[in-house]
């Protein structure tokens, strides 16, 4: 369950722009980073690690409404429009429905924009996990 849920708030693993969730090759601008690297990679452990090395993403739940019975599928849109308004939109070979023509270098003003954002999928993931426990537990 934590896994499903935190895939849920991965924007790669919710969206794509026809390019296979993300295979489209990847680089960071002032990182070494391995020929195969992908946008998804980059997404799924780069940045992440970024977003999360100096301080630790803390909440509280402040819910005890049971979750509607659609709420994965809301999730999953939401994190979808993550994907498209903050992945894919600000890459400068962006085009609508069509894969980018790679390789895809992340400046370093893309990977800054793109850390808070990681955040915030972090804590939404947990706190909905812990909703979802506290429901499945009732």
């Amino acid at each position: 369950m934590v896994h499903l849920v935190g895939d849920l708030h991965t924007p790669l693993h919710s969206g794509s722009n026809y390019d296979g969730a993300g295979k489209t090759p990847a680089t960071l601008e002032g990182r070494k980073t391995r020929a195969d690297t992908t946008l998804h990679s980059l997404w799924d452990h780069d940045l992440l690690n970024a977003a999360l090395k100096h301080t630790p993403v803390t909440a509280v739940l402040h819910s005890s409404e049971p979750l509607p019975s659609d709420v994965v599928m809301h999730w999953m849109l939401e994190t979808r429009e993550v994907s498209r308004q903050h992945v894919y939109e600000p890459l400068p070979s962006f085009v609508c429905n069509l894969p980018a023509s790679g390789p895809v270098v992340l400046d370093r003003a893309y990977q800054q924009q793109v850390l808070p954002i990681i955040r915030q999928q972090v804590e939404h993931a947990g706190l909905r996990l812990a909703q979802l426990l506290n429901d499945l537990l009732r």
